[in-house]
């Protein structure tokens, strides 16, 4: 079930340059979700997903709202601290226009499919323009990755405009010579992903 509903409030995040169960879908009535996220990856060595050096550096993602029967609420920052020189540090905002998501029982995993439009961005005449539109994705697990880590993981792209620079996975997986350092997780691991869903 997807909503889309006007955007009543936003949470104040700048656009700073970088220094096994069956699903439940829900359905918002009365109840609200809130949801904060957070991501990391210092990307060293271009290993697959990546695909050029120009994604090597620290990708930094956070954000946080609400989602129920009396709006969608929610903002995000996204920044890009390239390693090599060459490249410009970049960020932009959004904010999230509409929502759907799913809960298996017990709450074992819950995963958050945001709509979200871009409001700023630090190179608007080369990328990302504001009005541009893409999908965030929240998945706040409860089990743990087979490092022991959480499942947590946070994905951003699908935009319906040029924003090649901010398609991003963030995740708790073991990054290996991807990333410095190579093991994943919170707090200091070298890609990692928090998440948060909460009725």
């Amino acid at each position: 079930m997807r909503r889309v509903a006007p955007v009543s409030l936003l949470v104040g995040l700048a656009c700073l340059p970088a220094a096994g169960a069956t699903p439940v879908q829900k359905e918002s009535t009365a109840a609200t979700l809130t949801f904060s996220f957070s991501g990391y990856a210092n990307n060293v060595r271009v290993r697959p997903p990546l695909v050029g050096k120009w994604q090597l550096g620290v990708a930094r993602i956070r954000g946080s709202g609400s989602l129920g029967a009396s709006g969608v609420a929610g903002s995000f920052v996204d920044t890009d601290d390239p390693r090599l020189s060459q490249y410009d540090n970049r960020c932009l905002r959004a904010k999230v226009i509409g929502y759907s998501y799913k809960q298996a029982p017990h709450a074992a995993w819950t995963k958050i499919t945001l709509n979200v439009e871009i409001t700023r961005s630090s190179h608007p005449d080369d990328e990302c323009s504001p009005g541009v539109r893409g999908i965030l994705v929240l998945y706040d697990a409860k089990a743990n990755l087979p490092n022991g880590e959480p499942g947590d993981y946070v994905t951003l792209g699908h935009w319906n405009g040029k924003c090649n620079t901010h398609v991003h996975g963030w995740t708790n997986a073991d990054g290996g010579a991807r990333t410095d350092p190579p093991h994943g997780g919170p707090p200091d691991g070298g890609q990692r992903a928090i998440v948060t869903a909460e009725l």
